[in-house]
């Protein structure tokens, strides 16, 4: 089924998406709307585009979802591709217009899951991003997100000051939006340039 991407994401389409998530129509290991959100930023900033039928099942978890009827299904689809279509408008030429979605924990943005899923992204093209960790501004954009999926655990053969380590997890919500548009214009640099004749 095609999925015409919609211009922007609206609130209630992104409430009716997460409540979809949360439900017994998909796995138990489905993304929540955070993860999910992280999982399409990261493939929206990456160097590689990803088709769709590679990364869709990931955001089911272990099984297929089940959907009540044809328009559940497109609503639920369109919303996701919109989304990943806002995020790369976005990122190429809207940055103000960026929100990252988080959880909350104690009325408090929690960036966790919405990392959890960028690392995801990630790993689905682990090579590709290589020169990304072999950059020194780069590595420091990613390991931000890298710590904050893994709740202050650091990447082997990392070392850093813990109290470093606190406040970043604590800064985390304000940090990230910018690590990733940091590494989106990393990859953009870095893009093949067409030939001049």
């Amino acid at each position: 089924m095609e999925i015409v991407p919609a211009s922007s994401t609206s609130e209630a389409e992104l409430v009716h998406l997460e409540r979809f998530l949360l439900s017994e129509a998909v796995p138990e290991d489905a993304m929540s709307l955070s993860e999910l959100d992280g999982f399409l930023t990261g493939l929206a900033v990456g160097p590689e585009e990803i088709p769709p039928e590679e990364w869709m099942p990931l955001v089911w978890g272990s099984g297929e979802p089940e959907f009540e009827n044809e328009e559940q299904l497109r609503r639920v689809l369109t919303t996701i591709f919109s989304r990943l279509s806002e995020l790369r408008r976005q990122f190429e030429s809207a940055p103000d217009e960026y929100a990252p979605i988080y959880e909350l924990e104690d009325d408090r943005p929690d960036a966790t899951m919405w990392a959890a899923g960028f690392v995801q992204a990630m790993d689905l093209r682990a090579q590709a991003w290589e020169p990304l960790f072999e950059d020194e501004e780069g590595f420091a954009a990613v390991m931000a997100i890298l710590v904050t999926a893994a709740e202050g655990e650091l990447p082997e053969g990392v070392e850093a000051d813990r109290r470093e380590i606190a406040e970043l997890l604590e800064n985390a919500p304000d940090l990230l939006p910018s690590c990733a548009f940091l590494i989106h214009r990393f990859w953009r640099e870095r893009a093949p340039r067409p030939a001049t004749h």
